[in-house]
């Protein structure tokens, strides 16, 4: 496994939270730009991150390093945009508070980033990009993206 992040307070974290039987190697690194081959991944995982991330070029990028027959799986934040996703938000955000209370959760020593893309800008960007991805709307502000390359796709 390897995760990559520009923030080294964010990887020391991560060292400091896996077991240390875990083979997980740390990148300081862009993404975008570190020169991992072409078809290179199984899997693909981003977790609050695509956000951090130009959308298109961002799942692009992603979809480039899955091998043939490998998954991409997201779980993002995107921008509040209609009547809907403004009532849902009414509910959520005291349940959100209730739980980091109960949970003692911390802010992460992450730098926080609003999201830009709106739920509809992500499903068409999925559309144009990567046929067939799901997008599911979740609870708590964040949404799931799950997409498949296709076996003999490069």
């Amino acid at each position: 496994m390897i995760g990559i992040d520009v923030d080294p307070e964010v990887l020391s974290l991560a060292r400091s939270s896996s077991e240390p039987e875990a083979r997980i190697q740390y990148i300081e690194g862009d993404v975008m730009t570190y020169p991992f081959p072409t078809a290179s991944f199984d899997f693909v995982t981003a977790v609050a991150a695509l956000h951090h991330l130009s959308l298109r070029p961002g799942l692009a990028r992603f979809r480039d390093l899955l091998k043939p027959g490998g998954t991409l799986a997201v779980i993002g934040l995107f921008r509040s945009h209609t009547l809907g996703d403004y009532a849902i938000d009414a509910v959520a955000m005291p349940i959100s508070r209730v739980l980091r209370v109960v949970r003692g959760c911390t802010p992460p020593p992450t730098r926080m980033r609003r999201p830009d893309h709106t739920l509809a800008d992500i499903r068409s960007a999925c559309d144009e990009l990567l046929p067939g991805a799901v997008v599911r709307r979740l609870l708590l502000f964040r949404y799931s993206l799950i997409w498949r390359k296709e076996p003999g796709n490069c």
